[in-house]
């Protein structure tokens, strides 16, 4: 479950993907990123609400697949604010049963729960399982590194270094491929000389420091891209 060949052979074929996760697998900090009235669940007072954001790594994925893959298609059900245990509470909501690849892309809201490490890595694992029970595939992403003013918020219980470990021992106790983007941005970053301050924001950019913009997002894409094993024309 999870191999590259697998896939691509998939989506020459036709395959329905999914994007989901939180605020960043939604797009939020790209240009162009715009809230749409759809639910895509509600939990308790909580209501989220599905999002098109065309210039995001997701909005660039779904171009690419629309154009290169006709016969596949890309659903964006990214929920700003949403942590892993309202994911995995509404998994029915999120995952339909046509769907043949799932990218999930969560963690960061975790980051402000007591127990969010716990709870992230035990949510993640019941994921990947009932995505093995339904037969589809799920790809692992992690979230952008995030400037230290941002992880030193007062509700930053743990902090993304510590989202990223986890994330990467459940891609590889459950063999997913995983899209580190954290590492992917950190090499970047180390061999450009720069800091993320200097990259993560941009037009129409929240300028918090954790949602990045346009820039970012192609890095994100780009190693989305490599990662399936995708060939780019820059």
């Amino acid at each position: 479950m999870g191999y590259k060949s697998e896939i691509i052979k998939k989506i020459k074929e036709g395959a329905k993907i999914k994007i989901t996760g939180d605020s960043l697998s939604a797009g939020t900090g790209s240009s162009c990123c715009v809230r749409t009235d759809e639910i895509v669940f509600k939990d308790g007072e909580d209501v989220f609400y599905r999002k098109t954001a065309p210039n995001s790594w997701g909005g660039l994925f779904a171009k690419y697949i629309s154009e290169k893959y006709p016969c596949s298609s890309v659903i964006n059900k990214g929920c700003d604010g949403a942590n892993t245990t309202q994911l995995l509470n509404n998994f029915d909501k999120i995952i339909d049963e046509d769907d043949d690849v799932v990218i999930l892309l969560a963690g960061a809201n975790d980051r402000k729960r007591p127990d969010g490490l716990h709870e992230l890595y035990d949510n993640l694992i019941k994921f990947t399982e009932l995505m093995e029970k339904k037969g589809k595939i799920l790809v692992l992403a992690s979230l952008n590194p995030s400037t230290e003013s941002n992880e030193f918020y007062i509700n930053r219980i743990h902090h993304s270094e510590d989202i990223e470990t986890i994330l990467t021992m459940v891609a590889d106790e459950k063999n997913l491929l995983f899209v580190d983007n954290y590492r992917y941005i950190q090499n970047y970053l180390v061999a450009s000389g720069k800091k993320i301050d200097d990259i993560i924001c941009g037009e129409g950019c929240k300028n918090d420091g954790l949602h990045p913009g346009d820039f970012v997002q192609k890095l994100m894409y780009m190693n989305l891209m490599e990662t399936i094993g995708f060939g780019i024309r820059l």
